[in-house]
């Protein structure tokens, strides 16, 4: 039923004379032992969330937003746990969730949280960062779906918490600013680089330590189409622009951001 309605959300209207109810056993499933289960409550949740299909009050948003953060990181915990006891077993980093319905909810966990950053607070945060962060690693061996949610959550986290996330931005914006250079353009990358200039305003020396990560993740864009993310980019790019060695930067990145920001360099 719930893996049927995240195809049909206009389906979701046929319960808003029972959305309580309905909304309850939601939650209740996001809970739920079943892994299979969990990612498709999670499935569901975010559509819910994200395509406003009028079935949810200001009030039933924000209780189901609750559920999600408190859902989602349990899965992620979990996830943790379970990648951590195969690694001391034989060294197994990603077996534990590279197929199945392990696979998809910690997937759908945290394409749902993003749907919900706003509300995390900065605890729950910080505890966030700590168990998504291994997803970046390249060379674990995890699916790139997991490297791509995990990359997007930080950045939606960021642009509402970047001062909670700040002062740990030594460990894990090599790896995120990488992981960014490899999104395709989306809606979804505009809100992850929306997170990266906030945290570059947060701690502007990482930017400058990191220069050629974050020019290669802004260069990876083909288009963007949204004029205020394409201004950020800019201010960043201006800001850096007498302060880094552009040596540093690979000539055709440095040729491709200087002619979409037309920043004049020599």
């Amino acid at each position: 039923l719930m893996a049927g309605l995240v195809h049909f959300p206009s389906a979701t209207q046929l319960l808003s004379g029972q959305h309580q109810e309905f909304l309850a056993f939601l939650c209740s499933c996001l809970h739920h032992s079943s892994s299979d289960v969990k990612q498709a409550a999670f499935s569901l949740c975010g559509s819910l969330l994200s395509q406003g299909t009028g079935l949810l009050t200001a009030q039933n948003t924000n209780d189901l937003s609750m559920s999600v953060i408190q859902a989602g990181l349990q899965s992620l915990q979990s996830a943790i746990a379970e990648i951590n006891r195969r690694n001391d077993l034989d060294g197994s980093v990603a077996g534990a969730i590279t197929a199945g319905t392990a696979l998809d909810e910690v997937n759908n966990a945290m394409w749902c949280l993003c749907k919900v950053a706003k509300s995390i607070d900065g605890q729950a945060v910080v505890s966030l960062l700590g168990l998504v962060t291994p997803f970046l690693e390249r060379s674990s061996g995890f699916p790139r779906i997991l490297l791509e949610n995990a990359s997007i959550l930080i950045g939606c986290v960021a642009s509402v918490q970047s001062q909670a996330l700040a002062p740990y931005m030594d460990h894990f914006f090599w790896s995120w600013a990488v992981a960014l250079g490899t999104l395709c353009d989306s809606k979804e990358k505009e809100d992850a680089f929306v997170g990266l200039f906030h945290m570059l305003q947060a701690r502007q020396d990482m930017g400058a330590k990191y220069f050629p990560q974050v020019s290669n993740a802004i260069a990876s864009w083909h288009q963007i189409k949204n004029p205020t993310l394409h201004q950020m980019l800019l201010s960043l790019l201006s800001h850096y622009k007498a302060l880094v060695d552009w040596s540093r930067v690979p000539p055709a990145t440095r040729n491709k951001l200087n002619a979409v920001y037309q920043l004049n360099l020599t």
